[in-house]
C-alpha cells in the first residue's frame, strides 16, 4: 500500500508544476504512483486529497473555494494549487 505522505508529495508536486492557474484530476496523482493499478489506490487518493483541502493546501479547481466531501464525490474531481 502507498504511504499517505508519498500522495501528499505527488499531489503537492502536480499542484506547484501546474501552478495558480491549472488543475489537475486526482487519476493524475493515482498514474503516478501506481501506472497499472491506479483505480486501486482512487480511494486513498481521495482521502488524502479531502484532508489536503480541508488544510487550506489545495482548492478544489471546479468550483473554486475548499470541497471538504472529495472522498464521497463520485465525479471527476480537478485539483489546483491555492494561493
Amino acid at each position: 500500500m502507498i504511504e499517505a505522505s508519498k500522495i501528499k508529495e505527488v499531489i503537492l508536486s502536480l499542484a506547484i508544476e501546474r501552478g495558480k492557474d491549472k488543475s489537475f484530476s486526482l487519476s493524475e496523482v493515482a498514474r503516478q504512483l501506481s501506472p497499472e493499478h491506479w483505480k486501486e489506490q482512487m480511494d486513498l487518493v481521495k482521502l488524502v486529497a479531502q484532508e489536503m483541502v480541508i488544510s487550506g493546501h489545495i482548492i478544489n479547481a471546479q468550483s473554486c473555494q475548499s470541497f471538504p466531501h472529495i472522498y464521497q464525490a463520485e465525479e471527476s474531481i480537478h485539483l489546483k494549487l491555492n494561493t
